[in-house]
């Protein structure tokens, strides 16, 4: 139902130019006239090239968890998963990947059209309105902005080496909590994939604060649930890691926000009498 050239495309310039915005906006599916086939239209970049690591963006705090400056951003969409499960297909991905480095977006060139756009840009930056509206945190704003304009050159091949590794390691998964019938509690959480094929184990850890500096119950499995009694009443934080034959890990999508504060691979929740409830 896709065009592989187009999807490989679609997907390797994205994972270059750090497009991770793109899970269920910011391209549009074209299906030309008496075609069964569709198309990955590119569309809103403004989020791309190490946006996270702006000044700005990085005074702020961290925006992405870690699985999500690799290829495991796509993870949770059916079409990527699919594909990328399947060993060929992400032999094709990576030879996309290579192919658009070194043609398109490796360093030498984006330096280049930089450059080419250099003395046009760079005069309007420091006059009104730009000036003002910029997101400048420093006070010299001429070093800021020569800082990111020869950073941006770099990124590409940062998310290169991203895509590399992060294919050694498990993807991400969901994680859950569940109060039973009998009163104990179920631990669940979606399995862990691993590209190569590598054996996954799981290490579960319940705590009451979100940095685990307090953890209640620690243990290590090989299955994807445990059932364990009930807790005492109050909030609790759960943190399940999976790691590989090989000893790369990889922690949940689940994120929690505990006081403005982002705790990546977190699940938090409340155990009440007779329920228990997700925060």
């Amino acid at each position: 139902y896709f065009d592989k050239s187009n999807y490989l495309t679609w997907l390797a310039s994205s994972i270059l130019m750090g497009n991770r915005d793109t899970i269920n906006q910011n391209f549009a599916l074209y299906q030309p006239k008496d075609s069964d086939k569709f198309y990955f239209l590119p569309w809103d970049y403004d989020g791309a090239f190490g946006f996270e690591n702006q000044a700005d963006q990085k005074a702020a705090g961290e925006l992405y968890a870690p699985w999500q400056i690799t290829v495991a951003d796509w993870w949770s969409v059916p079409l990527h998963r699919r594909f990328l499960q399947d060993p060929k297909h992400l032999a094709e991905l990576k030879l996309a990947v290579e192919e658009l480095y070194n043609k398109y977006l490796n360093e030498a060139k984006i330096k280049a059209k930089l450059d080419s756009y250099q003395t046009l840009v760079q005069p309007l930056l420091f006059t009104t309105p730009d000036k003002t509206f910029l997101p400048i945190i420093s006070s010299n704003a001429q070093q800021e902005w020569q800082d990111e304009y020869a950073r941006i050159a770099k990124v590409t091949k940062q998310h290169y080496d991203y895509f590399l590794a992060s294919l050694e390691s498990p993807m991400p998964y969901y994680q859950a909590v569940e109060l039973l019938t009998d009163n104990t509690i179920r631990f669940g959480w979606d399995k862990s994939v691993d590209l190569q094929g590598d054996s996954v184990s799981y290490k579960l850890q319940i705590a009451t604060t979100p940095n685990f500096s307090n953890i209640v119950k620690e243990q290590t499995l090989a299955q994807t649930e445990v059932v364990l009694p009930k807790l005492a009443n109050g909030v609790y934080y759960l943190k399940v890691t999976a790691k590989d034959s090989k000893g790369n890990s990889q922690n949940a999508f689940d994120t929690a926000i505990i006081g403005g504060k982002k705790y990546f691979g977190v699940y938090a929740f409340e155990v009440k009498t007779n329920e228990i409830v997700g925060l």
